[in-house]
């Protein structure tokens, strides 16, 4: 299966659930962005490098994400794990993290007092536009496609870690198997 396809094929599946699934949409988001890193570090499907392939995948990712002054690796690293594991978001030193149009207030808070109470929005609340972030991850997929066919090494370590993995057979690539099939079919009993 091609690079490509598993990328356009997640993507397409964050896209359609962003608007009414939040927080599934949202682990999504995480685990792209550490397949990202580990396709770019040759880390993919190694145990205890999640944090490396996340940090990588971070960096690539780039803006907002990686900036420390906003959110930060260590934030979205945060941000992963408690999704991931607990599929409740941490609020990290935020009071509210507002996630698509889900609002997350730590246990230690009234709700309904921290919303109605915020002041100063850009130290309180943490805002996750999953739209923004689909699109950034569907950037950061093509600038690594990109990179991937212009280094040869780095295609080579991708590859190698790609090719460890489960297949997934998206629709459109079935659709390319199945006319690789009777293709071959053709030839091999002289059909055509």
């Amino acid at each position: 299966m091609e690079l490509e396809d598993i990328l356009e094929f997640h993507l397409a599946g964050l896209e359609a659930i962003s608007a009414k699934f939040e927080l599934l949409c949202l682990i999504g988001c995480m685990n792209l962005i550490e397949f990202i890193g580990g396709l770019h570090n040759g880390k993919l499907g190694l145990r205890g490098e999640e944090r490396l392939r996340f940090k990588e995948g971070v960096r690539f990712l780039g803006g907002i994400y990686s900036d420390s002054q906003i959110l930060g690796e260590t934030r979205m690293w945060e941000l992963r794990c408690a999704i991931t594991h607990q599929y409740i978001p941490s609020v990290c030193d935020f009071e509210v993290l507002k996630v698509g149009n889900v609002h997350c207030v730590g246990p230690d808070k009234k709700p309904k007092e921290v919303l109605t109470n915020i002041k100063d929005r850009n130290r309180f609340l943490l805002e996750i536009k999953l739209d923004k972030l689909v699109s950034d991850l569907k950037e950061a997929s093509l600038r690594l496609i990109k990179k991937l066919k212009e280094d040869k090494a780095i295609r080579d370590i991708a590859d190698k870690q790609f090719n460890k993995l489960p297949w997934i057979i998206t629709p459109k690539r079935l659709e390319l198997m199945f006319i690789e099939l009777e293709k071959d079919f053709k030839e091999e009993y002289q059909l055509m």
